[in-house]
């Protein structure tokens, strides 16, 4: 029987710099070998965990986008995806309200913030 390890990166597995240490990704890397599936839930975009983590070369699975995929890392695969359709998105943005900082939406390979109007339009090598 195989057993699985499942962390979280804030407040868990990233240290007081915002990334794993060398430490850890060993650690996890010996249990990988031994046998034990290593998988990662974060509520981060996918390219944004892979930064944090030097690419997870110590990790099986990553759950991200606040569970909304699960993401292989053994062969670079979604094991699933979810995505809120494109109807519901633009409702979402037409209740800002002052009171709401700004809203990230994120496509694959770029994140957009939006408050009132974009204020920035990022993209990010990986998947988002």
């Amino acid at each position: 029987m195989q057993k699985m390890i499942v962390l979280d990166l804030d407040g868990t597995l990233l240290n007081n710099e915002r990334k794993v240490s060398k430490k850890s990704i060993e650690y996890l890397k010996k249990l990988k070998e031994q046998g034990y599936i290593i998988t990662i839930a974060t509520g981060r975009f996918l390219a944004i965990y892979l930064k944090a983590t030097y690419g997870a070369s110590f990790a099986n699975y990553i759950i991200c986008d606040t569970g909304a995929n699960c993401f292989n890392k053994q062969n670079n695969t979604y094991l699933y995806q979810n995505f809120v359709p494109k109807e519901i998105v633009e409702e979402a943005l037409s209740c800002y309200t002052e009171k709401c900082k700004y809203i990230d939406v994120c496509i694959p390979n770029k994140l957009y913030k939006y408050s009132n109007t974009i204020i920035e339009n990022s993209e990010y090598n990986g998947l988002c």
